[in-house]
């Protein structure tokens, strides 16, 4: 079954998802051969995500992260808060084998791209279909402009919709870029462009939808103008693309028979039997 086929597709920021249910459910782990080995990003997974949207018209693709070697080339500091999590390694491959041997989930990557740009460009390449982004970051928000059949749950059943984004921030989707590039995020160690009263920065994004736009403009108010190198530089940071080449992964990369093994292994006797009750190949 090809992807453009199922009615529901939902994306899922893979390492988004890993440290989310690892941090929230610490207290679960497991002995192996001695050693305490932490399992809440598989259960967390599997129980919260992946088990409950199992459907024949419902396509999972975890989306993977690359680091993206242009953005880190244009600015240095780009995520350098973010230090790999080695404990997080053995449960990705775990959970990527029980995963690849369900039908309906899909793992995606691209060279030098993070998981929100496999995400980005999946959601304009199927944004004919439903859509519904599983990640924390506020960049995913940019993807509501695609289509209005795109959503993006953040938390606990959260559901993040073009309403959301123009009530929070004061523009539609199609804006956040260029009012995010002049504000920085401070979660992936991207600074201020420099400080614009709130009017004018809405204004700004209402007004240039692209930095190309921006820089072309011959009336641009001056305390934009002033800061115009570091928004273009935020921007570049920022900015989703839409088109790529990716490798995308099916069910059967790995068998029904290596998934109860790790059940097994791992002590998992519940959701073992959520497994077997879903069927596969």
């Amino acid at each position: 079954m090809v992807i453009n086929s199922y009615d529901k597709i939902i994306l899922i920021d893979l390492m988004w998802a890993m440290h989310t249910f690892h941090n929230a459910m610490k207290f679960l782990s497991v002995k192996i051969d001695g050693e305490e080995f932490r399992t809440g990003s598989i259960y967390g997974i599997l129980k919260n995500i992946v088990f409950p949207n199992i459907h024949p018209k419902v396509c999972i693709i975890f989306c993977e992260d690359n680091h993206s070697k242009s953005r880190r080339e244009e600015f240095k500091g780009y995520k350098a808060n973010r230090a790999p999590s080695i404990s997080l390694v053995s449960q990705l491959s775990f959970l990527k084998t029980i995963c690849l041997s369900i039908p309906g989930v899909y793992y995606a990557s691209g060279e030098h791209m993070e998981g929100d740009d496999v995400i980005s460009i999946l959601a304009y390449r199927y944004r004919r279909r439903q859509i519904e982004i599983y990640s924390g970051d506020n960049d995913m928000l940019q993807c509501l402009a695609y289509s209005d059949t795109v959503r993006v749950i953040k938390g606990k059943n959260k559901r993040i919709d073009s309403e959301y984004v123009q009530e929070k921030y004061g523009v539609p989707p199609h804006a956040l870029v260029m009012l995010r590039a002049i504000e920085g995020d401070i979660s992936d160690n991207i600074p201020q462009a420099g400080k614009v009263k709130k009017a004018i920065r809405i204004g700004t994004a209402l007004t240039y939808e692209t930095i190309d736009d921006l820089k072309r403009s011959v009336s641009v108010d001056p305390s934009i103008n002033t800061i115009l190198s570091e928004i273009e530089r935020n921007w570049r940071l920022m900015k989703l693309p839409i088109i790529g080449n990716l490798d995308i992964t099916k069910c059967g990369y790995c068998s029904r028979s290596e998934a109860i093994t790790i059940f097994e292994l791992l002590k998992m006797n519940l959701l073992k039997m959520e497994y077997n009750a879903i069927g596969g190949i």
